[in-house]
């Protein structure tokens, strides 16, 4: 616990310098505590797609068939670059999203949430801090995950080593919070 509040910090100072050396103002997107700014990731929080505002994301038009049938699944489209959490059909929240680099690309396929514990927000083979983990699979260990890099550079990110990345801190810690074990997550 004391390690990942250290994390946590180090990671909001860091991003705080960061930002103030580029000029940019802040970014509640890089985490807790920082202002909003332009290119910030856009969630729902429920309320139903036509209650919306102009700013917030949309899910894609073209959801599979699968994500209107499971009472709570994770879709994730590569095409569009976003995640949405629906249940029992409806949006509940939609966010942009990176993947892989190449050489890590990330698959397609359809998987179960196996693990979400607070204390897993460090991938030691690559020595990257991934707040609100979502493990989805074990085998290649995959993550939906929180990512600072995304959020300082949404425009130039890169990508992960294959994980799906939320580069808003509220949005991470809501789907974080939502998602059950067992949850059905889909890429395509």
């Amino acid at each position: 616990m004391r390690i990942r509040r250290s994390l946590r910090a180090l990671a909001v100072t860091g991003m705080t310098a960061a930002l103030t050396a580029s000029g940019a103002t802040g970014s509640r997107a890089a985490a807790p505590g920082l202002d909003d700014h332009a290119g910030a990731v856009r969630a729902t929080t429920g309320e139903p797609a036509a209650h919306r505002g102009a700013a917030a994301l949309a899910a894609p038009s073209d959801l599979p068939a699968i994500c209107r049938q499971q009472k709570a699944i994770i879709c994730i489209s590569k095409a569009a670059r976003t995640l949405t959490y629906l249940d029992s059909g409806r949006d509940v929240m939609t966010a942009e999203v990176r993947f892989g680099r190449p050489g890590f690309e990330t698959p397609t396929g359809t998987w179960k949430v196996d693990t979400k514990s607070p204390e897993s927000w460090w991938s030691y083979p690559y020595r990257v801090y991934m707040p609100w983990g979502i493990k989805f699979d074990s085998r290649i260990g995959l993550y939906i995950h929180y990512s600072s890099g995304f959020a300082l550079n949404p425009k130039t990110y890169i990508g992960s080593h294959g994980c799906v990345q939320i580069g808003d801190w509220e949005t991470a810690r809501t789907l974080h919070e939502r998602t059950a074990v067992n949850t059905t997550v889909h890429i395509y």
